[in-house]
C-alpha cells in the first residue's frame, strides 16, 4: 500500500510516489508537496547578472506565515489540551458526586431494609401471640368439651342437657378454629366491603322457601345447588338455571354477586342480563366495585342491558373513577328506580 504524507506547509496530501519520483520534497519529518517546492525554487533564484544567491521577500513572507499558522496551531492545541484536561476535573469532580450520593442512598436503603425487617418482627410476635391465644382457647375448649363427655358417661339421665353443652362446645371449637386459621393466613376483612353488602342485603326481596315454593323438583335441586358449598357445584347451577327466565327465580341469583368465587359472580351477571331482570339494579350497582376486571365489566353490562341506560362506567378505571361513576349509578336508581 503506497504510504501518504501531508505537506507541513499547506497541508495538502503527497504521496509516496512524489517522493519517489522527486516532485515532492522530504527532509527528516517535514513533507513539501510540488506546488509549494516549486513556489521555493522560484522565490530563491538568483537575480540575472548576480552570481550570489539571494532571499526574496516573498520567501520571508512565505516562511513567516508559515511559522505564524505553527503558532496558531500550537496555542489551539494547548487550548485544546488544557479543555480536556478541565473536563477530565470535572468528571472526576462529577463521579465524586455521585459515589457520595450512591454512598447516601446506599445507607439509607440500608436504614429502611432494617427498619421493614424490625417492623416485620413486631407483626410476627405480636401474630404469634394472638395464635397462641388462640391456641389456648382451643385447648381450653376441648378440655370443656372432654369434662362434657365425662359428665354424659357418669350422668346418663341428664343425656339431653349434656349434649345441648356438647353442641356449644363445638360450636365454640369451630370459631376458634376459623378464627385461628384467619389469623394464620393474616385475612384482612375490608370494611368499605361491609357497607356496600348491608345495601344489597336490604335491597334484595327475601327469597321464597324452596320447599314451600312452586318451582319444580328439578328447579328446586338446581336452587339447592346454588346454595352448595361446592364452587364448581354453584356454577354449575348458574349455567343450568340461565335458561330458564322466571322472574320467580332472581332473588336466588342475586346472593352470588358477591360468592366467595370470581366466576360465580360473573355468571351471576351473565345470567341477570340474560332475563333482563330490572328488580336486581340496585345488587347490580353494588357489585361493581368486584375486585376482578371481568366481572366488573360483565356487571355494568348487566346494569346497562336492564336498565337501557349507561353512566360511562370503565371497569379499568382507577379506584376513584370506578367509585364516582357507581354513585352515579346509585344516584340514577335512586330518581328512576
Amino acid at each position: 500500500m503506497t504510504e501518504l504524507y501531508f505537506c507541513n506547509v499547506c497541508q495538502q496530501s503527497v504521496p509516496q510516489v512524489s517522493l519517489d519520483t522527486g516532485n515532492a520534497v522530504r527532509h527528516g519529518d517535514r513533507v513539501i508537496c510540488p506546488d509549494c517546492a516549486d513556489t521555493l525554487v522560484i522565490a530563491t533564484e538568483l537575480e540575472p547578472g548576480k552570481k550570489e544567491w539571494s532571499i526574496s521577500p516573498i520567501v520571508v513572507v512565505f516562511f513567516t506565515i508559515t511559522w505564524a499558522v505553527f503558532a496558531y496551531m500550537y496555542v489551539e492545541q494547548q487550548r485544546f489540551f488544557e479543555a480536556v484536561a478541565v473536563s477530565n476535573r470535572d468528571a472526576v469532580s462529577n463521579n465524586n458526586r455521585l459515589s457520595a450520593a450512591n454512598s447516601e442512598l446506599q445507607s439509607d436503603l440500608e436504614n429502611q431494609i432494617g427498619a421493614a425487617a424490625t417492623r416485620a418482627k413486631m407483626e410476627r410476635d405480636k401474630l404469634g401471640i394472638v395464635v397462641e391465644n388462640g391456641d389456648n382457647k382451643l385447648r381450653d375448649a376441648l378440655s370443656r368439651q372432654a369434662n362434657t363427655l365425662a359428665d354424659l358417661e357418669s350422668l346418663p339421665l341428664q343425656f339431653s342437657a349434656m349434649a345441648s353443652k356438647l353442641n356449644l362446645s363445638q360450636v365454640e371449637i369451630s370459631t376458634i378454629a376459623d378464627s385461628a386459621r384467619e389469623i394464620r393466613a393474616g385475612q384482612v376483612v375490608l370494611r368499605d366491603k361491609v357497607s356496600a353488602v348491608e345495601r344489597q342485603v336490604a335491597a334484595a326481596p327475601p327469597p321464597v322457601d324452596v320447599e314451600e315454593s312452586s318451582f319444580n323438583q328439578r328447579v328446586q335441586s338446581i336452587i339447592q345447588d346454588l346454595q352448595n358449598s361446592d364452587p364448581n357445584t354453584r356454577f354449575s347451577a348458574l349455567e343450568d338455571i340461565a335458561d330458564r327466565n322466571d322472574p320467580n327465580l332472581v332473588p336466588y341469583v342475586l346472593p352470588l354477586l358477591q360468592d366467595s368465587y370470581e366466576f360465580c359472580r360473573y355468571q351471576a351477571a351473565t345470567t341477570l342480563r340474560q332475563w333482563a331482570a330490572l328488580s336486581a339494579t340496585p345488587q347490580l350497582i353494588e357489585a361493581l366495585d368486584d375486585s376482578f376486571e371481568f366481572v366488573r365489566k360483565e356487571v355494568n353490562a348487566a346494569l346497562e342491558a336492564v336498565t337501557k341506560n349507561s353512566v360511562g362506567y370503565n371497569h379499568k378505571g382507577d379506584d376513584a373513577a370506578r367509585a364516582a361513576s357507581q354513585q352515579a349509578w346509585r344516584d340514577w336508581w335512586q330518581n328512576n328506580g
